[in-house]
């Protein structure tokens, strides 16, 4: 066997010897996910890969009473922070009843839209509603507590707390200046204490490649 064969077989026992390496020591470029690389990628994700508690707001109201009223002023206190108002027009009044919309006395109707569309994890529009989720805690992820995975996907189980954000301090001012009125519900935002709360949650790994990453669920509503 000559010099440049033994060469050829030493450099690629090398290379194969280093793939093996880098594969066992971990990483995102790894074979295997780890429970480190993969609690780096949920800190990395933020709140992508969890979705954390919304409160929902019906951004839509049609002024025909002391009720829609209260709940006009509810959303013109989130402004600017949080909403703000598209132009007002005069629309028949929603509901059932028997008189043609044609003749339905015209009521102003008062449209939001979020100020930040990132805030608003979804928004569903409706005939005379418009209901939008705004996230109000970010999570705060502990630790991978295991890791089932089958080839090029994994699956991650995860123990996180949320914290509260902004936007639930913002929308907490605005509930404590309410005033609720007959046929207006507030909306509901959960305790602190509660948010703070450890849960266990499971999270989907797919190996690209590049790397692994976090599979972003899809929302559905």
């Amino acid at each position: 066997m000559g010099r440049s064969t033994k060469r050829d077989l030493l450099a690629a026992a090398l290379v194969a010897t280093l793939g093996i390496m880098v594969a066992c020591q971990g990483g995102r470029k790894a074979e295997k996910l780890d429970r480190d690389t993969a609690l780096s990628l949920l800190h990395e994700s933020g709140r992508v890969a969890i979705r954390g508690p919304l409160c929902q707001i019906d951004l839509v109201v049609y002024n025909t009473g002391p009720a829609e009223s209260a709940r006009l002023a509810f959303l013109t206190s989130l402004e600017p922070v949080l909403v703000k108002l598209t132009p007002t027009r005069e629309e028949p009044a929603p509901g059932f009843t028997f008189m043609p919309s044609a003749k339905r006395p015209p009521v102003k109707r008062y449209e939001f839209d979020p100020a930040d569309p990132k805030s608003a994890v979804h928004v569903l529009n409706g005939e005379s509603m418009k209901m939008a989720g705004f996230a109000i805690a970010d999570p705060e992820y502990k630790k991978v507590t295991g890791i089932v995975q089958e080839g090029s996907q994994a699956i991650a189980t995860v123990e996180v707390a949320y914290a509260p954000n902004a936007t639930y301090r913002t929308i907490a001012a605005a509930l404590a200046k309410a005033r609720p009125q007959p046929g207006f519900i507030l909306p509901q935002l959960p305790a602190e204490a509660d948010l703070a709360k450890t849960l266990s949650r499971e999270v989907a790994f797919r190996r690209y490649d590049d790397g692994w990453r976090v599979e972003v669920p899809k929302l559905l509503f």
